[in-house]
């Protein structure tokens, strides 16, 4: 939560509203000799408040600022007597009033603080990536967690190795290959395959989260050092930038701005219980989505525009001298429903004797949850990228002539046995 979102923004309102009126209450109906304790208090108010507003613009609430929250409390509190006191002394209520105002005080009071405590807490303990970053949570999980080179790429600074010798293997692709979702990327499958191959190679991996293929075909492109070997990273959805060009809209969740937009857009706990609730109700989206997927991979035109990009991305590499090598990501919640596209995929690039590790046969039968992030992210897990980067590793090494091929391994074949 920011200092100056506004619900942190409101609070400040109503802590400098009930000072203003505690002010004129002061001026008007206690008399003068009597009024010093009040303004110093009142004044004691203010300072605090603006002095919190003013010294921690773009700090994190949770991160080391706690007096900046048990302040705001204090001043909310302090003003919050300061009212019930004056109102108690300037109308003189009854003794029953004066039990109702501090039971009403107490319950108001009570949620205040509940509310505050749960903000935190979802802000520290609910931080978690959530796969497609429309979270106030997943935002705070990926700044804390994504550190982008000059090239704007989660990665190492993009330069050539000091040893002429190191081999440069390029890892294209999307938000698979960049890690979404795991928090260190030694521990996404591009770093397993860094691990994996050692020190005569350097492995660059250029993807960003929403690519598709034509955008891996212009990123390797257009970066300034030359691969000696290329790994594609493809998803069953790299297919969706064809899909946009033919001016096919695919299915997303339909969120709809309403007057609680402020709340939702500033408060952790706001966002969580909204963002549930939305998932809940659009529960069938990720289905709907995959069906439009199939769909794009049944349509004829589709198809064939997309074998252009394959063929232009294979055509890119072979032009610059650097063997390709694709492993191909079926949805790993519907691993059994995706073998039919994997493999339609994967014949492609086998026909153009291009070697393919074909992940949707590899994974199928397997628990999806042994698979992904966690239930809310269908990206590749840690265990998950721990094996593809050992496949990968094999498998380059062999293609290099340093290793021996496993029969669970990818080879090209002719699509027709």
């Amino acid at each position: 939560m920011h200092p100056h979102s506004p619900a942190i923004v409101t609070l400040y309102g109503a802590c400098l509203l009930m000072t203003l009126v505690n002010l004129v209450l002061v001026w008007i109906r206690v008399p003068s000799g009597e009024r010093s304790p009040y303004l110093r208090l009142i004044g004691l108010n203010v300072a605090l408040a603006v002095l919190l507003f003013s010294v921690l613009p773009g700090k994190n609430l949770v991160r080391g600022y706690w007096p900046f929250l048990v302040g705001l409390l204090a001043a909310l509190v302090s003003a919050g007597v300061l009212t019930t006191l004056l109102l108690t002394r300037v109308w003189r209520v009854s003794e029953g009033a004066r039990r109702l105002v501090a039971r009403m005080a107490l319950l108001v009071g009570s949620v205040v603080v509940t509310l505050l405590v749960a903000e935190v807490a979802t802000q520290v303990f609910l931080v978690r990536n959530d796969g497609i970053g429309v979270t106030l949570a997943a935002r705070l999980w990926q700044k804390q967690h994504y550190r982008l080179n000059t090239l704007s790429y989660r990665d190492e600074e993009h330069v050539l190795p000091t040893d002429p010798e190191t081999r440069k293997v390029f890892v294209v692709g999307d938000s698979f290959a960049e890690g979404n979702g795991i928090a260190r990327t030694q521990d996404r499958f591009t770093g397993v395959l860094q691990r994996e191959l050692g020190d005569g190679y350097r492995v660059y991996t250029v993807a960003k989260s929403g690519w598709d293929t034509g955008d891996q075909l212009k990123a390797l492109r257009r970066h300034p050092i030359e691969p000696d070997a290329v790994v594609l990273s493809y998803y069953v959805n790299d297919i969706d930038g064809v899909a946009a060009r033919h001016r096919i809209q695919r299915p997303t969740f339909e969120h709809r701005e309403t007057v609680f937009e402020p709340l939702i857009g500033s408060s952790y706990l706001a966002n969580h219980v909204y963002w549930t609730w939305l998932r809940r109700q659009q529960r069938d989206v990720g289905k709907e989505y995959w069906e439009f997927l199939r769909g794009c991979f049944g349509r004829e035109e589709l198809w064939r525009a997309h074998q252009v990009e394959l063929y232009s991305f294979v055509a890119l590499c072979r032009s610059r001298g650097a063997p390709l090598l694709v492993v191909v990501f079926p949805d790993l919640m519907r691993v059994s429903e995706s073998r039919s596209v994997t493999k339609q995929v994967a014949d492609h690039f086998r026909a153009l004797d291009v070697p393919v590790i074909d992940l949707g046969e590899r994974l199928d039968g397997r628990p999806w949850q042994e698979l992904v992030v966690n239930p809310r992210n269908s990206h590749a897990g840690l265990a998950l990228s721990e094996e593809v980067g050992g496949l990968l590793a094999r498998q380059l090494l062999v293609g290099e002539g340093r290793g021996e091929p496993s029969a669970a391994e990818a080879q090209p074949t002719d699509p027709a046995k």
